[in-house]
């Protein structure tokens, strides 16, 4: 009925009327905006999970609003939040977040880095203005607290949303803000204790307990998860949720939901229509306890281990036997990779480095091959590493790093997906240390002007150009079309 009224309507009417149709109420979402203004659904996309059965929720669902006794329990739930949808932030436009936080830089990337790392502003992976991002989404954006003027701090601050009751303690020390397009998601990852409200649009939520994952599929698309390998209604038992063991948990969170699940639980999520979720996380841990934890995994048996738990204590005390130890139970975990090649170089242990950087290539490239990661996704990943390779928080010295491998990986990338600055950018650099400088200029100037790699490019070629005396480097920055670059602080 809606689907043919609103047809009915003459399409140059500016004015949109949608009817949500919620929990049995009909509410008028916006009777004022424009098209531009309506958050895109995608009903065949929603259709399609509904044929592999995802529409059932298998969290446990609150028939009231969380307390402090439900936190304390091992297993997710989700609930329904009467006061989510009095947010000002349940009613934002499109218009009105670019009028108001418009010109706050924000980072879209790659879900594959986003889920795993926390890109800075000044990286050459660049960034956007909001008002250019929210405008046509085709990337996913995770602001956080910890990101230099966040702008999910800023929309607290401003009250568009504020922090549920239950969620007020200093446990959850990192606001997060999640806007992606349909079809986007972050791949399966764990962290800390985590609350995440629906704000806009609507979500799938996949989780499952520490060791509840199949091997490399924290390396695939979660949106390749949730259409081929981990669907319930899936009738081949090597690609469905019964690989899990019965542990595998799912729900779409609607608007007003609230979804939230314990420490080091695994959660993948894909946006069902352009969405948008609030809500904060634990990433600090007393480090006494943390240790004190990861020697009770060391009691365990070898794969029944918490390989997160492993990975954080041996990265906190730079201990390689346990980041070796929580390698072995986990060896396609991206972030875990990065953290102890890094540790390896340190203590100038290449070949064992290269060894594990090989082995992880290798496994992109099957996850790649068996249709469950994209081309931008495994570029991204072999970035991730790459960067590990060459630059580290350890203060490695020169002896201490693999440039050549690096070049390897970052070639690799760029081939897979050209718009890849950050392995665009780095590549380059590779090639100028070589003193390849006709590759370096040319790979930086042929990042767009415009585009989001744009600015760390010119400010990689200004520096280049205006640094050296080398005939061959200034031949090169004569061809740099300069004038094309937009006004640009250095």
């Amino acid at each position: 009925w809606q689907a043919r009224t609103m047809a009915s309507v003459p399409f140059d009417i500016r004015v949109m009327i949608t009817l949500a149709f919620t929990r049995g109420h009909v509410t008028v979402v916006d009777a004022t905006a424009d098209d531009h203004d309506v958050w895109r659904s995608d009903a065949g996309f929603d259709r399609e999970l509904g044929a592999g059965g995802w529409h059932h929720c298998s969290v446990r669902r609150l028939s009231r609003k969380a307390n402090k006794d439900d936190l304390r329990s091992a297993e997710p739930f989700i609930f329904h939040s009467e006061k989510v949808l009095r947010w000002p932030a349940s009613q934002w436009t499109r218009t009105y977040l670019a009028k108001t936080y418009g010109l706050h830089h924000v980072m879209p990337r790659s879900p594959q880095v986003l889920a795993r790392q926390v890109p800075s502003k000044s990286e050459n992976g660049g960034s956007l203005p909001f008002g250019d991002f929210i405008t046509e989404p085709t990337h996913a954006i995770f602001d956080r607290s910890s990101t230099l003027n966040s702008l999910v701090d800023k929309m607290f601050d401003d009250g568009e949303f504020a922090k549920l009751s239950p969620f007020k303690s200093t446990t959850y020390d990192q606001n997060c803000l999640s806007v992606g397009p349909s079809q986007e998601g972050f791949p399966a990852h764990l962290h800390g204790k985590t609350w995440q409200a629906q704000v806009i649009g609507r979500k799938l939520w996949i989780l499952a307990p520490a060791h509840g994952l199949p091997g490399a599929l924290e390396l695939a698309n979660p949106v390749h998860l949730a259409q081929q390998y981990l669907a319930p209604n899936s009738t081949d038992i090597t690609k469905t949720g019964k690989t899990l063991s019965g542990d595998l948990r799912h729900c779409i969170a609607e608007p007003g939901d609230v979804i939230w699940f314990p420490d080091y639980w695994w959660h993948a999520t894909v946006s069902i229509g352009e969405s948008i979720g609030v809500g904060g996380e634990r990433t600090a841990f007393d480090r006494t306890s943390l240790l004190k934890s990861a020697n009770q995994e060391l009691k365990k048996e070898p794969g029944n281990r918490n390989y997160k738990l492993l990975e954080t204590a041996g990265e906190a005390s730079h201990d390689i036997e346990t980041l070796r130890l929580a390698y072995r139970e986990r060896p396609t975990e991206p972030n875990l990779v990065t953290v102890y090649v890094e540790h390896l170089l340190k203590l100038d242990l290449h070949t064992e480095a290269l060894q594990v950087v090989d082995e992880f290539e290798h496994a992109v490239g099957r996850v790649l091959k068996d249709g469950l990661l994209e081309n931008r996704g495994a570029s991204s990943l072999l970035s991730m590493v790459a960067y590990a390779l060459t630059s580290s928080s350890l203060e490695r010295h020169r002896g201490q790093i693999e440039p050549l491998r690096a070049q390897q990986l970052n070639s690799k990338a760029v081939r897979l997906d050209p718009t890849n600055w950050s392995a665009r950018i780095n590549l380059a650099h590779s090639f100028c240390m070589d003193a390849n400088f006709k590759k370096c200029v040319k790979l930086l100037s042929g990042i767009p002007p415009a585009s989001q790699g744009g600015p760390a490019a010119f400010r990689a070629l200004s520096e280049l150009c205006e640094a050296t005396s080398n005939k061959q480097i200034q031949k090169g920055c004569k061809k740099v079309n300069w004038k094309a670059y937009p006004r640009l602080e250095l």
